[in-house]
């Protein structure tokens, strides 16, 4: 095959590719295997449909919903209900990709040696609660760090830091390139 002949295939191959499937990362098999030292993916069970991003009056905003990896993120857990709810004092939550299978798939990883408490935070009938990160190395609050390169696509958050009987909640957003 000629240089000619091997250089439009290559790029018919990464055209074609990248039109099916630009904005999806590469299935893996593990999340684990990309954490930095000391950090392994969570454990967290998420279902594969989460309710709205809301629940009775509680809702998880994220702003922008559109960054570049070097780009800050802010999550907001607002209470919009009539009473106050528990929360996590330290933010519990976790990012997941949608991958090319169009399966979610743990992106988050935290720290080995973290061990979790039950201290809570109230947060008052229209209380926020706020956390910030950048989808790349060393651009999130502790105990967490990135088990895979955010590659552009689509992510979301997943938010599990209050009672086991209240739902998870999931916010998504996108990310582009740098």
């Amino acid at each position: 095959m000629d240089r000619r002949t091997l250089l439009q295939s290559a790029s018919t191959l990464v055209i074609g590719g990248c039109l099916a499937g630009c904005t999806r990362f590469p299935p893996r098999s593990t999340a684990a295997a990309e954490c930095a030292p000391g950090y392994q993916a969570t454990d967290i069970d998420v279902p594969t449909d989460l309710p709205a991003a809301t629940d009775a009056g509680v809702t998880l905003t994220l702003t922008p919903q559109t960054v570049a990896p070097t780009e800050a993120v802010t999550a907001t857990l607002r209470n919009g209900t009539q009473t106050a709810i528990d929360v996590s004092a330290t933010p519990r939550f976790t990012i997941q990709g949608l991958n090319s299978n169009d399966e979610w798939t743990h992106a988050l990883g935290v720290a080995t040696d973290h061990t979790w408490t039950e201290t809570t935070n109230s947060l008052a009938p229209g209380a926020v609660d706020q956390w910030s990160f950048k989808p790349q190395r060393g651009g999130f609050p502790e105990p967490y760090e990135r088990c895979q390169a955010f590659v552009p696509g689509t992510y979301r958050v997943v938010y599990y830091g209050w009672a086991a009987s209240r739902p998870l909640l999931a916010a998504e957003f996108t990310v582009t390139e740098s």
